[in-house]
This record gives structure tokens, C-alpha cells and sequence, in this order.
């Protein structure tokens, strides 16, 4: 089984960079992304197999990547499991806001890396089980669609 990949959506470097590392000890390829508008540029050409983004953040970004997401095809990664980072005191406001917008967990921002890493893994191993269409994952009908592979993790920083 090909390693699975995290995108890795918070515009915060420095909790970006705890969080890429948490995911990445837990032997995930982690792409990154400052804001909602760099992650959906991979969209719907690359489908990582998880997105976890911060929810909400002072560029709005979980919000806006929630909803942009789940509009698109399932094919093109409308069906890709997404994890909410609530702001810690913000969780009974955000959190119901955030499944509304459709995303399958939310979890506060401060959670431990080891916690992060086996919420993603059991979101990840559910979207295999549960794949979209004739039995390809949302990540395997973008691959096929395009004819390729995915060459490996990058970083689409910036803003």
C-alpha cells in the first residue's frame, strides 16, 4: 500500500511545523498549505487522503477549504475526510459550525501529536473502507482520472 498523504492546511508556520512533524513521525507524507486558496490549488488534481485545517482562523481559512471541498465531485476530492483544529474555548461554538460545513471531525487545535496522528490514521483507514463510486477511493479515481501517480509530498506554501 503506498504511503498515505495529509494535507496539511494552517496558517500558523510554527504549529504547521509541529503538526507536519507529529504526522510525519507517524509515517505520513505531509503536504502543507498557509491558506484555504494554495490548498485548493492542488485540488482536484492531487487528492491527499486527509485534510486536517484549522478551524476557523483569523483568514477564514478552515471555513472557506470545508465548504470549497466538500462542493467538488467526489472524484475530485469532495469526499476526502477532513479534520477540524477548533481553537481551544471556541470547540461548543466552532465545532457544530464546522460539521455543518462538512467536516467529519473536529478536535481542538492544542490536541497531542500522538492523538493528531491516530485521529488521522482512523479517518484515512475509514475513507479505504468506505471508498467512493465502483470501489476506487476519492485519491485513486483523481489518479486515474490524470493517468498518473502522485510524485511524492510537496509544500505549497504561502499566501
Amino acid at each position: 500500500m503506498p504511503q498515505q498523504e495529509v494535507l496539511l492546511v494552517e496558517p500558523n508556520e510554527e504549529h504547521r511545523s509541529e503538526l507536519r512533524t507529529a504526522l510525519e513521525r507517524a509515517g505520513y507524507l505531509v503536504a502543507e498549505a498557509a491558506t484555504a486558496d494554495h490548498a485548493l490549488w492542488r485540488f482536484p488534481t492531487h487528492v491527499s487522503d486527509v485534510v486536517v485545517c484549522s478551524f476557523p482562523s483569523f483568514l477564514a481559512t478552515g471555513e472557506s477549504l470545508i465548504s470549497a471541498l466538500k462542493r467538488l465531485p467526489p472524484e475530485q476530492g469532495g469526499a476526502v475526510p477532513i479534520l477540524a483544529l477548533i481553537k481551544p474555548g471556541m470547540q461548543l461554538m466552532d465545532a457544530p459550525r464546522a460539521a455543518r460545513l462538512g467536516a467529519d471531525v473536529q478536535c481542538p487545535r492544542d490536541i497531542a501529536p500522538k492523538t493528531l496522528a491516530a485521529m488521522v490514521r482512523r479517518m484515512a483507514e475509514s475513507a479505504t473502507r468506505h471508498p467512493v463510486g465502483n470501489g476506487a477511493s476519492a485519491k485513486d479515481a483523481s489518479r486515474h482520472r490524470r493517468g498518473s501517480g502522485v510524485g511524492g509530498a510537496g509544500s505549497a506554501q504561502g499566501g
